[in-house]
């Protein structure tokens, strides 16, 4: 097994990374969810997956900065749809 983006290409189904693309529309991150829409539309293509992984990381943050932010900037702008209040 390996990892990164190409690897979850590979072993997700389209209809799994669709919701993964809404996920990061729903927390803001546009960015993220048309780069993996990009590489949904090559049909799954590994190797073109792999090619856009470093952007793809670059997006998240270090240390996935981003994605934390938007999740904390989601849960307290609504706090009810993370079972919070």
């Amino acid at each position: 097994m390996g990892g990164g983006l190409g690897f979850a290409v590979e072993v997700n189904e389209p209809f799994r990374l669709r919701r993964a693309i809404d996920a990061m529309r729903y927390f803001r991150l546009s960015e993220l969810a048309d780069l993996l829409t990009d590489v949904l539309n090559h049909e799954s293509d590994i190797e073109y997956a792999g090619s856009r992984e470093r952007q793809f990381y670059d997006l998240l943050g270090p240390a996935e900065e981003n994605l934390d932010k938007a999740f904390r900037v989601r849960a307290a702008e609504t706090p009810s749809d993370f079972g919070l209040r």
